[in-house]
């Protein structure tokens, strides 16, 4: 059993160096690295270079290509890779010592098509353990329950905490238009294809956290909340089981994003504004969601307008 290690890589010399040395000190000689330079303008790609050199003995593959973005940059990895399985890593993040250890143990043990675990997230001056579940321990998860997870984005969609069987990614790839939330994008397809899952209570990961506004733009917000849409659309289709209000989470998440999205979407939730409403309770007693997300939820479900022009007086400051 050996790991396809996939690392999309784009102007982070900042931390590139960490991050790869975290890897290659502890993948065995039958894992595979694939570095993806999606046309850094910085010295990302000559770090990539010397790492390479420096572990010849380690399965490196070096890609070096014109920036066409990351949906299109994780596509060729998921095309290039061999291993048995497909372990994505973000460039400016990190591993903890012996996390390749523990996750091909578990696998050897259980078999699993999907390992999920715990991680940290890094900030300027601190770093905070994250669990998944946190009244748990390491176990196999029942599918239906995993499900229910997955449709309210519990736990986040971010690929790099799930290490996933490479034959689960058949026929599913990166929307290619699609600039950021690419792994929300296809992260429910996953588990839907999955049958077997199996936690590790134990933070692996360290996951930095870069503040950017991109999710200010409007054309970002537009695109967010139409994905939201479109994952929702899917569980209620494939899986009407799943109540309404677990679906909706991600949609009313995105909906509080400052403009009236309502107005692009005719199919399905024609003002999310009174779904918030008649949801709010159960939205407030969600421990994933935090202070932030629960009192914009709050505030919209007072007064669109009103969150907007608090929004826009916080971001003048």
């Amino acid at each position: 059993m050996n790991l396809s290690i996939i690392i999309p890589i784009y102007n982070v010399e900042k931390y590139l160096n960490k991050c790869l040395k975290s890897v290659l000190d502890q993948i065995d000689k039958n894992d595979e690295v694939i570095l993806i330079n999606d046309g850094s303008s910085d010295n990302s790609f000559n770090i990539c270079k010397k790492y390479k050199d420096l572990y010849k003995e380690n399965n490196v593959r070096l890609i070096n290509k014109n920036n066409e973005g990351i949906a299109k940059t994780r596509n060729i990895g998921l095309k290039i890779a061999t291993g048995d399985y497909i372990f994505w890593i973000d460039s400016d993040d990190w591993l903890e010592e012996n996390c390749i250890k523990k996750v091909k143990e578990t696998i050897k043990k259980f078999q699993s098509d999907i390992i999920l675990f715990d991680f940290y997230i890094v900030k300027k001056n601190s770093i905070k353990q994250c669990c998944i579940f946190e009244k748990s321990r390491s176990k196999k998860l029942d599918k239906n329950e995993i499900l229910i997870e997955v449709a309210q984005d519990s736990f986040r969609s971010f690929l790099w905490r799930t290490v996933v069987k490479r034959n689960i990614y058949e026929n599913i790839c990166f929307p290619k238009d699609v600039q950021m939330m690419e792994d929300f994008s296809i992260y429910h397809l996953l588990f839907h294809k999955a049958k077997t899952f199996f936690y590790i209570k134990k933070p692996l990961y360290y996951y930095r956290l870069v503040d950017n506004s991109l999710s200010k733009k409007n054309k970002d917000v537009i695109l967010m909340y139409s994905i939201s849409l479109q994952r929702e659309e899917f569980f209620r289709r494939v899986y009407p089981e799943i109540e309404e209000k677990y679906r909706l989470v991600p949609v009313l998440s995105a909906s509080c994003l400052g403009i009236d999205v309502y107005i692009l979407n005719k199919k399905i939730y024609t003002n999310p504004q009174l779904l918030i409403r008649k949801y709010l309770y159960f939205l407030l007693t969600r421990n994933y969601l935090g202070l932030n997300k629960k009192m914009q939820f709050i505030l919209m479900s007072i007064s669109n307008k009103l969150l907007r022009r608090i929004r826009t007086f916080i971001q003048k400051l």
